[in-house]
Parts: C-alpha cells; sequence; structure tokens
C-alpha cells in the first residue's frame, strides 16, 4: 500500500491499495461514519422523454465521495465494498442523500478523511505498507501422489487446492 496524500490535521489520507492484504487491512481501517472517496462507475438512466422501450442506462465513471455505512470484505472476490450515502459527486448525474457502493479496486486512489486518526488505526496502517514490502511464503504439503498449495496472506493462508500427479518407477508390494 503506498500513501498519496497525508493531512492528519483535516483527518485526510489518500491511499492507493496494491494487494489483497492491503485491501483486508482497510476493511479494518476504515469505520462506518468515515467519509471516502474514490473513482466509481454507476448506471445513469436517462428520465428525459418517452420511453419506447426500457432503457438500462448508460454506466459513467467519475469521483464519488460517501459516508461509509456498511463495511464488507470479500475474500473470494478479492473485493472492498463500501456502502453509505453519497456526500460528493457531479449533481446533475446523480442525487446527494442516495445510497451507492465504491468497489475498493486494486491500484485505484481511496481517500479516507475521519473525524480524528486514532493511533491503532495509524499504527495499522505503517503496519500494512511494512508488510506489503515482505515476501509471501509459499505452503506446499505433499503426500503420495497429492500435493496440496497456499499462500501465507496476513489475513491467512489462501489455499490454492490439491495438485494430484502419478508417481513413476517401480511399485514393489511387501510379500
Amino acid at each position: 500500500m503506498k500513501i498519496v496524500k497525508q493531512d492528519t490535521k483535516d483527518g485526510i489520507i489518500e491511499v492507493i491499495p496494491e494487494t489483497l492484504d492491503d485491501l483486508w487491512h482497510l476493511s479494518h481501517i476504515v469505520e462506518v461514519s468515515d467519509n471516502v472517496s474514490s473513482k466509481t462507475t454507476r448506471r445513469i438512466q436517462d428520465n428525459t422523454g418517452d420511453k419506447l422501450r426500457s432503457d438500462r442506462g448508460v454506466k459513467k465513471t467519475f469521483y464519488l465521495g460517501i459516508d461509509v455505512e456498511s463495511i464488507n470484505f470479500h475474500l473470494f472476490t478479492g473485493k472492498l465494498r463500501l456502502t453509505g450515502v453519497i456526500t460528493r459527486g457531479p449533481e446533475d448525474l446523480i442525487p446527494l442523500g442516495s445510497h451507492h457502493t465504491l468497489e475498493v479496486k486494486l491500484n485505484t486512489p481511496l481517500t479516507i478523511k475521519k473525524f480524528k486518526w486514532p493511533k491503532w488505526a495509524l499504527k495499522r496502517l505503517k503496519q500494512a505498507i511494512d508488510a506489503s514490502k515482505k515476501l509471501s511464503a509459499i505452503i506446499v504439503v505433499i503426500e503420495d501422489d497429492t500435493a496440496t498449495l497456499g499462500l501465507m496472506r496476513q489475513f491467512g493462508i489462501e489455499y490454492y487446492g490439491p495438485v494430484k500427479g502419478n508417481i513413476s518407477g517401480k511399485h514393489i508390494l511387501d510379500k
């Protein structure tokens, strides 16, 4: 994870998550009622004129800010989803006060604004930055014709499943 901008006086820190571990750390750093801003997409429907058939709208990408109401980290999809009320954005496209879910993506800047950053959150942010510089360990367990693979992550072991193979050579049975 990289810190792009840090202004603790105003309570603003902008980060760029680079790994799945960074998203996991952010899921613990971001709290309910924090103001979070990032680039996002939203389907905008045309409300002008008569519609001859249903219109799903057009996907538009823009910068949006929300007051966080719920935080969900999905390990298997590798997504951090922050849901809340829109506080900042293009008012001609979206009404302020409506709900939106930001999907925090890797290598996309995320601005977090807290009323006051607690020491534990700053410490955890520093730990996430230090941990992203360290190498991960691969775990391989081999038994007979099966090998099981896993990757040691900060949130636990990411299991990659068994790999089966045939063992060549002589198979001598004891008599």
